[in-house]
């Protein structure tokens, strides 16, 4: 079930705003907020897809109809069918992972306060933050390599490159079926995935343009040379 409320005059907003949409009928919130001048360049918008709807998925048919600076990306249940895990396997995995952890920064620290003075242990050691951090990195290691009980629950996560389309569209203009299809060539970019033990891991931004603004945008350069001038 989704739930979509807007407050009076938010359409038109230039206020930020972020929408989660967990429902079966995405496509449908997407055509009614589209109808409602919500997707602009100020808002983003994440669609959870779930795995009964994932095999019909098609993300340019979706946004076929939306205007160039919509931020909406698409979060996709990859889990494979026969993924299966219990909390009790996961506790067990992330104490072992904890343990093992701890174990390998002690090693590490043992090697070298064996070496140097007190006074020099004292001016290079840890701080309890970059203990903390050093620690959940070789977590998440030992997660990634050895993890069984909930590795194989997956969230694929894609976000589309609208800007500079309708120039690309030009090209088009003797092809009724794409001139009057506004976003057909949205580009989908994978842009990381989410684990319930490892959590959101992202090798790219999920909004490019809020990030990047102009990021792939397509223009036609003019220059006029008129001397002394050149414009």
């Amino acid at each position: 079930i989704g739930f979509l409320y807007v407050e009076r005059g938010a359409a038109q907003s230039q206020t930020p705003r972020q929408f989660i949409v967990l429902s079966q009928f995405y496509e449908d919130i997407v055509e009614i907020a589209a109808s409602m001048k919500l997707f602009h360049v100020y808002n983003q918008w994440v669609f959870f897809v779930l795995n009964e709807e994932l095999r019909n998925h098609d993300p340019i048919s979706v946004t076929q109809n939306l205007d160039e600076g919509a931020n909406i990306a698409f979060a996709l249940n990859t889990t494979e069918p026969t993924c299966s895990g219990s909390i009790n396997c996961t506790i067990t995995e992330l104490s072992l992972a904890l343990v093992t952890s701890i174990s390998r920064m002690i090693v590490e620290e043992q090697s070298i306060y064996g070496e140097i003075s007190d006074e020099e242990w004292e001016a290079i050691r840890y701080t309890k933050q970059e203990k903390q951090d050093e620690m959940l990195g070789y977590m998440k290691e030992y997660l990634r390599e050895y993890s069984k009980c909930t590795s194989c629950s997956h969230w694929k996560i894609e976000t589309a490159l609208t800007w500079g389309k309708s120039e690309e569209h030009r090209r088009y203009q003797s092809n009724s079926e794409l001139r009057d299809t506004r976003n057909k060539n949205f580009e989908f970019i994978d842009v990381g995935y989410w684990t319930p033990t490892l959590g959101f891991n992202t090798h790219e931004v999920m909004f490019p343009h809020i990030t990047h603004f102009f990021r792939n945008i397509t223009l036609n350069i003019l220059t006029v040379h008129s001397p002394p001038w050149q414009i």
